[in-house]
Parts: C-alpha cells; sequence; structure tokens
C-alpha cells in the first residue's frame, strides 16, 4: 500500500510514518524542507510535482497546518486557519486531477469543534458544535470556525472516487520527545502536575498505538466517511487525568495552579490556555458501533504503558551524554552515590517491567502467578524497580520480615515499591492472605548477580562533574512556584536526561535523577 502524508513531519505523521513503514508500505510525506529519504517537497497551497505522488497511490492522510502549540494571537491565529484550509483545498484539486485517484482520503481535524461542555460527551451523532458557549473567551469560537473551515473544505472537494473521512483528533498521546504527553510528564515530574484551575475540564486523548490502528481501520472499512472521532472511549477530569499520569511515574503530589497561574505558564511555554482549559469531553461513537477495539480505552494503562516506554527509551536503553560502556545509564542515584544497575540484564532475565497502575489492575492474577513461580518487575521511578516473587526467592529466613495483607499491598503498591528498592534498606516484604504468607516483594536487585540474593556492590560514584565529563550541560532555575531551585541535566542534543529539585543549589544538584 503506498500511503501520501502531506505535513507529516510532525507529531502524529512521525507515528503515522514509522508505524506504516514498519508494516512494509510505502510512505511518502509532503513537506515544505524535504531531508530524508521518503520526502517530497511541496508549499501547501499550490500544484506542483508533488502532486505525481498522489496520482496512483492508495491512501492520503492530510496532516498539513500551522501547529496549534503556540500563542492564539490574531496573526498565529489567522495562520491556522489558512494554512490548514489552503493546504485540504489543493491536496483535494490534486485528488480530483489524478488518472487513479487514492480510495482514502483521510483527513485531519481535531475535537476542538465540540463546545466546551461538563454535562455529557460528545459523539458524532449527538456532540454538540462549540463556538456559542457562554463564559469562555472569544477566540475560542475562532478555534471551532477553523476546525469547520477545515471540514467543509474537504467536503467541497470534487473527488468522487475518493472516500472522504474527517479525523476529529484529540489529544495523541506518545512518548516522543516535544509531543503533547512529553510536556505533560516534564510537568509532572517537576511536581507541577496538579489541579488546574479545579481540574473539571473534560480531557480527551487517544494512545498513539490506538490512532495508528485506526488510521488502518478506517482505510480499510469503505463503508464510513464523513467525521470520526478519533479518541478514547475513557476521557475524564483533568485532575483525575493528572494524578492517575503522577501515579504512573511515582510522584505523590502535584501543585494545583490557578487560572491565571496557567495563563502565565502558557505564556512562558509561548503556548495558549485553551489547550488546558477547554472542557473536550469526546467519545469514538462512530469507531465504537464499527466494531473498533480499543488497545488503550482508560488513561491508567494508556499511562503505565507509555511512562513504560519512556524509561525504557530515555533512559534505560540509551546511553544519555555520549558515553560507552559504564556510562551514566548504567547507574542508580542513591542519596550517597550512585549504585551499578544494569537495567538491559533485568530485562532481559526478568522481562519488561509493568508500572504502579497496571499492577493493580492485575493484582490478582499476578499473586497467583507468584504462588506458581513467576517473577514479575514493578516499577514507580526508572530506578525504584521491585519484583514480585514467590517466597522460594525471598533470601534468608523469613521470620522477622513486615508483613502485609494482599488487599493492602495493592492500595499502597507504589510506597512499598519505593520501600523495598531503598538501597540501604530494601528488605523485603511479605504479602498474606489470611495471615499466611503467599508472595513477596523485593528490590528487583536481589534477583541479580551470581545468588538471588546478592544486591549489586557500589562501582564508582558519579556526580556532577562526572555528568560535565561525559558531556552533558546542567542549568540551573528558579522553581516556577518561586520557591526552591530545578537543576536539569541535558545532552550535547539538548535532551534532557536528569531534573533535580531542592531548596537550595547544592540540594538540587544531589537529587538529579
Amino acid at each position: 500500500m503506498k500511503t501520501v502524508i502531506p505535513g507529516g513531519t510532525g507529531q502524529v505523521g512521525e507515528i503515522l510514518r514509522r508505524a506504516l513503514t514498519s508494516a512494509g508500505h510505502e510512505v511518502v510525506v509532503l513537506t515544505r524542507r524535504p531531508s530524508r529519504k521518503g520526502e517530497v517537497a511541496w508549499d501547501g497551497e499550490t500544484l506542483g510535482a508533488w502532486a505525481r505522488e498522489i496520482d496512483g497511490s492508495d491512501l492520503v492522510v492530510n496532516l498539513a497546518g500551522r501547529s496549534v502549540n503556540c500563542r492564539y494571537t490574531p496573526a498565529n491565529l489567522r495562520a491556522m486557519m489558512d494554512s490548514r484550509v489552503r493546504s485540504t483545498r489543493v491536496v483535494g484539486r490534486a485528488i480530483a486531477a489524478a488518472a487513479r485517484p487514492p480510495r482514502v482520503w483521510l483527513q485531519m481535524s481535531t475535537a476542538t469543534v465540540y463546545a466546551h461542555r461538563f454535562d455529557a460527551p460528545n459523539d458524532e451523532a449527538t456532540g454538540l458544535i462549540g463556538g456559542d458557549e457562554p463564559g469562555v473567551p472569544g477566540y475560542w469560537r475562532y478555534s471551532v470556525e477553523i476546525a469547520k473551515a477545515w471540514e467543509r473544505e474537504q467536503e467541497r472537494a470534487e473527488t468522487p472516487h475518493t472516500r472522504k473521512v474527517a479525523l476529529r483528533t484529540a489529544m495523541v498521546m506518545s512518548p516522543d520527545r516535544g509531543g503533547v504527553f512529553d510536556v505533560l510528564l516534564r510537568m509532572t515530574r517537576l511536581g507541577l502536575g496538579g489541579p488546574l484551575a479545579g481540574g473539571e475540564q473534560y480531557v480527551s486523548w487517544i494512545h498513539d498505538r490506538d490512532l495508528v490502528r485506526a488510521v488502518e481501520f478506517l482505510a480499510g472499512r469503505d463503508d464510513l466517511d464523513g467525521p470520526v472521532n478519533l479518541a478514547a472511549p475513557g476521557p475524564l477530569p483533568q485532575a483525575a487525568f493528572m494524578r492517575t499520569l503522577r501515579s504512573a511515574w511515582g510522584v505523590p503530589v502535584g501543585l494545583p495552579a490557578t487560572r491565571w497561574m496557567a495563563e502565565l505558564g502558557a505564556y512562558a511555554l509561548r503556548s495558549d490556555t485553551e489547550l488546558l482549559l477547554k472542557s473536550r469531553r469526546v467519545v469514538p461513537g462512530r469507531l465504537l458501533e464499527a466494531g473498533f477495539a480499543f488497545e488503550y480505552p482508560q488513561w491508567g494503562e494508556a499511562a503505565d504503558d507509555l511512562v513504560r516506554r519512556v524509561r525504557r527509551g530515555r533512559w534505560a536503553r540509551r546511553t544519555p551524554c555520549g558515553g560507552g560502556r559504564g556510562s551514566l545509564r548504567e547507574y542508580r542515584k542513591v542519596p550517597y552515590g550512585f549504585l551499578m544497575i544494569n537495567y538491559s540484564e533485568m530485562e532481559d532475565r526478568l522481562g519488561v517491567p509493568i508500572g504502579v497502575e497496571e499492577a493493580r489492575s492485575r493484582w490478582g492474577a499476578l499473586v497467583g502467578a507468584a504462588g506458581e513461580g513467576q517473577i514479575t518487575l514493578i516499577t514507580r521511578e526508572r530506578w525504584e524497580w521491585a519484583a514480585l516473587v514467590p517466597l522460594s526467592k525471598v533470601p534468608g529466613m523469613l521470620t522477622g520480615l513486615p508483613v502485609v495483607s494482599l488487599s493492602t499491598a495493592k492500595a499502597k503498591l507504589g510506597e512499598l515499591v519505593r520501600q523495598v528498592s531503598e538501597p540501604y534498606d530494601d528488605s523485603p516484604v511479605l504479602l498474606a492472605r489470611h495471615r499466611t504468607p503467599v508472595a513477596a516483594l523485593i528490590a528487583a536487585t536481589r534477583l541479580l548477580g551470581p545468588g538471588s540474593g546478592e544486591r549489586a556492590a557500589p562501582q564508582r560514584a558519579v556526580d556532577v562533574e562526572a555528568l560535565l565529563r561525559d558531556g552533558c550541560t546542567v542549568t540551573l532555575s528558579r522553581h516556577p512556584t518561586g520557591s526552591g531551585v530545578i537543576a536539569v541535566a541535558r545532552d550535547d542534543d539538548g535532551g534532557e536526561v536528569a531534573v533535580g529539585t531542592g531548596d537550595t543549589v547544592e540540594q538540587a544538584l544531589r537529587t538529579l535523577a
């Protein structure tokens, strides 16, 4: 299958290109600045040689349009409108002129087209189109007008041999750097992942793998056209959304922010509060009716998966500051230095870890599996890895070890993972059913080395100077709350590899992790 993706160099385009290419399909990306194989130049406004790529293709997924991650000034809003309408118009002209037009044209749209509301979800059949809600900023109406004009341009295109679908897409959650999940996770790690302006506004989202699967599903369903909501069936209030993300990463507290604080933060990030404050309660009515099964319908399991992929991709498998073997990625931060841990070895020997929320959702099955000899790694932070193990894997005598009921362990699993992972006090915790131990939580590091019960010994200290020697840059800034200091270490590509906070510069540097 040949797929053409106009405007495919952004986050969603990269997600689709990776997935479709890995599945063996031919992918051509239309971009203003081609720099890679498979990219073809276009200007997003006029027909040109690029139109030959559409002629004979099977699928067009038009993602072109100015990013919404900016201040909503009159000039930027006009650029958003013009870039979307003009690119959609010229794609329609290219399809209309093609001797062999594509079977399907999937046109990006947005869930912002729906009204700001709390009372009921918006699906394609009964959802309220926005623009007339009382008590919201006037420019929010213009955002809705952009979405309506975007879809209207596709509807007007005379492409009788090409099925047309408008993708009313919610926020796409992927572990890619610079995406919305990356921003939200960074806020969470800095302690800023609390309720925003009360936190009652709904957040609609979709996991990146479900986005790809939905695109493939829609491409193959000749009976579906018109607007289709690309959103998970489990939207939730912003306060609950961020609380779940904090739990997945292992951050106990998130500071709340008022509306004016959100305005200041958005200004500093050169973004806009509509992305944070508008209640987007959107559900995928048509996808569900057509039989599409979401792999990640609820945010808890989606957040666990995304966090796990961030840890594997950004920390466990990557040398952050240019070092080779023995570089920072092989170390685990502790209060008085570093402890040598090879996370890749743990994954190879024991399997990929799951997050706390996923472990809670499967608690009964995991405990039962432990009773049959299976080991499950559970992670709260990237350096906090515990193992749910059978009693036979607990080193030494069981007498005197702390005992926790299975129900209490499930409720306080995050705290227990942190407790057993402490480098200088990593005593196992026994898990009991009716006061009889049936499994245990132990530090995952106890399962490495020449004996299940031996801890990896400290190898050498690594401090800020070691980061600098490895090529990292460490910057200091005042915490956004006005109290305390943030230390951020970045690699030579500008990627964030460690963050520390504290009341003083010394504390912030010491807690870099």
